[in-house]
């Protein structure tokens, strides 16, 4: 008997699955993956994280990593995988190998409540002197440089809102509608101005080396989709609305003007994955009218 104690915890040990290595980085701010100060880390993503780990029955743990330097990191093998509102771009997708989306963005304009100048992008860009703060590396940053309009890089969400609201050195604030959802909608000083636009993915990023890791979680993906795990969280974090039915099972590239949509989603439907089923709604979001 003294004999087989060993052996049971020697078997128990070589059944448990090594932890996963996410990196993100928690600095970013909200709603991703941040610090609250009663709460510990919290975030959209960390729950999804929590109901992936479900999935594949794997345990997973986070590793804080500086946003800029999460595809370099990627590269070197210095963790398993990187989410942290990775936005799908033709120049990310040359080096990483990208997961089936789990969050479908948009764009959105905020500004002081009691601005008067204007209330539209294009208004902001007539405006003399009007500056607009955005992120570094985001497709905020790239739309705002195409349209020529006036920009101040910040390093989080939290210090560009910030900014915002008392330092005046910006006059309007262009991020993802989840940081504007976040830091924008409670606050009483600002308001969105105009409705969000261009759409784009989140998801999930891996070594293109590391493929068969990166299936097993496409599949997780898949069923986060169809049990509701995924639609559920995102209502938690008030981020849910239409524009995500779009990545549901069988719902896939569903639009108005698309007759052949529904076909098309269900001929792929057991095919595997590819970035390019997605770029046509990519493309669709990546050039903007500025109204």
């Amino acid at each position: 008997m003294i004999l087989q104690i060993p052996l049971i915890l020697f078997l128990a040990l070589a059944q448990t699955p090594t932890p996963l290595i996410w990196a993100g980085d928690e600095e970013g701010g909200a709603p991703y993956v941040f610090r609250d100060s009663k709460l510990g880390r919290v975030g959209f993503e960390l729950d999804i994280i929590s109901a992936l780990a479900e999935e594949l029955k794997r345990p997973i743990e986070f590793k804080q990593y500086a946003f800029d330097s999460l595809i370099p990191g990627l590269l070197k093998g210095d963790f398993d995988f990187a989410m942290n509102g990775l936005e799908i771009n033709q120049e990310r997708q040359e080096k990483i190998r990208f997961s089936k989306p789990y969050y479908i963005y948009r764009q959105q304009l905020v500004m002081r409540a009691d601005e008067k100048r204007f209330n539209t992008l294009l208004g902001c860009k007539n405006t003399q002197g009007a500056i607009v703060g955005t992120m570094d590396g985001t497709q905020a940053e790239r739309l705002l440089n195409q349209a020529k309009i006036p920009i101040r890089i910040y390093s989080s969400a939290t210090e560009a809102y910030a900014d915002l609201v008392s330092a005046g050195r910006i006059d309007a604030v262009f991020l993802d509608l989840p940081m504007a959802i976040s830091y924008a909608l409670p606050d009483k000083r600002l308001q969105f101005a105009g409705k969000p636009t261009a759409r784009g993915f989140y998801a999930i990023g891996f070594n293109p080396k590391n493929e068969t890791l990166a299936k097993e979680v496409d599949a997780a993906i898949d069923a986060l989709k169809t049990n509701g795990k995924l639609r559920s969280i995102l209502v938690k974090w008030n981020l849910w609305d239409e524009c995500q039915e779009e990545l549901s099972p069988g719902f896939l590239f569903e639009e108005e003007g698309r007759p052949d949509a529904i076909t098309h989603s269900i001929l792929e439907e057991n095919q595997a994955w590819t970035i390019n089923r997605y770029l046509p709604l990519l493309l669709e979001g990546t050039f903007v009218t500025i109204q």
